[in-house]
């Protein structure tokens, strides 16, 4: 799915580990959560039923996650939403970007820890 060589793009453990003072116990607990977390299906929720102030929460949900989570490809695809939802686009086709994105962080996530 994403050749191994890539994988810095879904997933940054040196700048996470810097941030968390080398903790990398607890980086590997934050992961695994994020493996359980139902943001994607929030998103998935409020884009099937239209309603662009949910798309707006739940893709800044996941923006601010992967962010402090070191996630970058993911965190970039659900900024590039939550600024077209805010200024009023329709969003095209970043809605998908933003499920490839998870869907790619995860299948990295599972394979490093």
């Amino acid at each position: 799915m994403v050749e191994k060589k890539d994988f810095i793009q879904y997933l940054d453990m040196e700048d996470a580990l810097k941030r968390l003072g080398g903790m990398k116990s607890i980086y590997i607990s934050l992961l695994r959560k994020f493996l359980d977390n139902t943001s994607i299906e929030d998103l998935r929720k409020a884009e099937r039923s239209g309603n662009r102030k949910e798309i707006d929460d739940a893709s800044h949900a996941i923006k601010g996650l992967a962010a402090n989570l070191s996630l970058p490809a993911l965190s970039s695809a659900a900024a590039a939403l939550n600024n077209a939802v805010r200024s009023g686009e329709a969003g095209g086709d970043l809605p998908q970007r933003v499920y490839d994105a998870w869907e790619k962080t995860a299948y990295v996530i599972r394979e490093t820890i």
